[in-house]
């Protein structure tokens, strides 16, 4: 992909280590094939379908890259595994040191067996939601035209139990 493409939402998570470092470092290592113009604020938000002691904290930045999307999520995992992340062999969700998942990239849809954009479910996570609202509220859904904002009143448990840092 020779064109830069704007408007990409990445979700960053983690409940091991000390997830802000971690964030940090994730960032850093973007550079210089991703660009981040935004930021969210820091989530900590209780584990999603998994049971952990660990409250997870979540992180959205809003990215712009030449990479196509296939070859923007070769990147992420290389940084994924180059802080540390190692996955199992379940498939079930589990604690992590790390986590980049491509909520959005643009207005595409992908689906193929590496990769599914928008994110498979997010229009029930309020873990992302929140911080990816906090960056662009008038955000819809590619798939239906839909504003994501409206799938909130469907979250209220949900929210009920985040909490954004200051």
């Amino acid at each position: 992909m020779s064109k830069v493409v704007h408007g990409i939402y990445l979700l960053l998570g983690a409940n091991l280590g000390d997830p802000p470092a971690t964030f940090e470092q994730a960032r850093k290592m973007m550079k210089p094939s991703i660009t981040i113009s935004r930021t969210s604020g820091l989530y900590i938000t209780p584990p999603w379908k998994m049971s952990s002691k660990n409250m997870f904290y979540n992180q959205v930045l809003e990215v712009s890259t030449r990479l196509k999307p296939q070859d923007l999520l070769l990147e992420l995992l290389d940084i994924e595994k180059e802080i540390g992340r190692v996955r199992g062999d379940s498939g079930l969700y589990e604690d992590r040191l790390i986590d980049i998942d491509i909520l959005l990239f643009s207005d595409f849809l992908v689906e193929d067996d590496a990769l599914v954009i928008p994110q498979r479910n997010i229009e029930n996570r309020a873990f992302a939601l929140l911080p990816l609202l906090e960056l662009a509220p008038e955000l819809r859904d590619p798939r239906n035209g839909e504003y994501f904002k409206n799938r909130l009143s469907f979250l209220q448990k949900e929210i009920s139990e985040i909490n954004k840092l200051a």
